[in-house]
């Protein structure tokens, strides 16, 4: 082995300079990275088209429309059955003491019924309206 070269204080070069002890750098160095792309198989992702269709609003009464099950124009058949708005409203009328009857009240009211809407022609079910 040989000894390092003495150290010679008139030289151009200087020694190189460390830092302090505690001394941190503020952001890591990372390693470089290589992105590769193959360029010799194209793969073609298929576009994909996203459709929403919006129909009429389906009120508490018969609709016209064009039914998108048979494609004529129709005027929708309308079935009025209790929805969860009866069964609240009669639950809170029994609770506070109307239980002789009075509880009964929201299942006669059309504003507390959900409407199921059907087609004429092939019966086929078109939209329920909700209350609230």
């Amino acid at each position: 082995m040989s000894a390092p070269p003495p150290y010679n204080p008139n030289s151009s070069t200087q020694p190189p300079s460390y830092p302090s002890p505690g001394f941190q750098e503020p952001y890591p160095q990372a390693a470089p990275c290589i992105i590769v792309h193959d360029v010799s198989t194209p793969q073609q992702q298929p576009q994909l088209q996203q459709m929403i269709i919006v129909g009429p609003a389906l009120g508490s009464h018969n609709a016209r429309i064009t039914c998108p099950h048979c494609k004529t124009e129709i005027q929708t058949k309308t079935d009025k059955k209790p929805g969860v708005v009866a069964w609240v409203s009669s639950g809170v009328l029994c609770f506070f003491g109307c239980w002789l009857g009075c509880c009964l009240i929201p299942f006669c009211i059309d504003s507390c019924m959900d409407v199921d809407h059907k087609c004429p022609n092939c019966d086929a079910h078109l939209g329920t309206h909700k209350p609230m």
